[in-house]
């Protein structure tokens, strides 16, 4: 008797509260199934992070004729290096941004570092494709047919860019590992985010979106235990291999035409 009371109290508190849940606006996020097996995250904070994002400037804005303009500069004198090394980065890994550490800095000597960058690599990716069906926003060779097309058509939406929220993770996550390699990895992930724009696949407001969104994202991994772990794992994995220099290595200079792009100072989030 006492077991049916409780049952009819709590359907009652259930009904009472259910249509006091928060009414979403049009972009109301559903995440799949399969964000459901984040590594170090939580479906409905990633649903918070997209939905906290700056909405994107519609099509024939102001703001949207500006990116527009912008990506057609950019690929008005492209170099050969810098178009091969968009299309090199159009499969994103974590290679592509440790390739300024260490020479000895690999997936063979640090297996669990890489797992670690591997498994925030593919959380960062499912979360940003949240956020991109959150926000629908095309791309922008799909809105002018005066922005060229460079790589293979991506058949996801544009904002938050999901190359540059993931190296942005990657480079936060490192310098926290490899402090005096800041600048040369904020350098990279710049470089990445740049080649998006050059090749015709993301504004500059879906690579400022996706600079923030990584942010986020970076924000929940620090506060997961799991994250943390794997993170002091890693630190002492490194320490034992004795990595500390990173790589000389001339990075293609899109990102630095392009002042905008240029990432906020990296700083361990707390």
């Amino acid at each position: 008797m006492i077991m049916k009371t409780m049952q009819r109290l709590i359907l009652a508190i259930l009904a009472l509260t259910v249509p006091l849940a928060p009414a979403y606006a049009k972009h109301h996020v559903k995440p799949e199934a399969k964000t459901e097996n984040y590594h170090y995250l939580m479906p409905r904070d990633v649903a918070d992070a997209a939905r906290s994002l700056a909405k994107p400037p519609g099509t024939g804005s102001k703001a949207w004729k500006k990116d527009i303009q912008d990506i057609i500069g950019l690929q008005a004198a492209p170099s050969p290096d810098e178009i091969a090394a968009a299309r090199d980065e159009n499969r994103l890994q974590p290679e592509l941004v440790t390739h300024v550490l260490a020479e000895d800095f690999t997936r063979d000597n640090l297996p669990v570092t890489f797992a670690l960058l591997d498994q925030t690599g593919v959380d960062a990716k499912d979360a940003t494709g949240v956020a991109k069906k959150y926000w629908k926003q095309p791309r922008p060779f799909k809105t002018s047919k005066k922005v060229k097309l460079m790589l293979d058509e991506p058949k996801d939406y544009a904002y938050p860019s999901g190359h540059t929220s993931t190296s942005y993770v990657w480079a936060m996550i490192l310098t926290d590992l490899q402090p005096d390699a800041a600048a040369p990895l904020t350098q990279k992930a710049e470089s990445i985010a740049g080649h998006r724009t050059l090749a015709g696949v993301h504004s500059s407001h879906d690579i400022d979106a996706g600079r923030e969104f990584g942010k986020q994202l970076l924000k929940l991994f620090y506060k997961d235990s799991r994250f943390l772990n794997q993170l002091e794992s890693a630190r002492r994995e490194i320490a034992a291999l004795g990595c500390a220099k990173e790589r000389a290595l001339d990075i293609p200079p899109v990102w630095a035409r392009r002042p905008a792009f240029l990432f906020s100072p990296l700083v361990r989030p707390h």
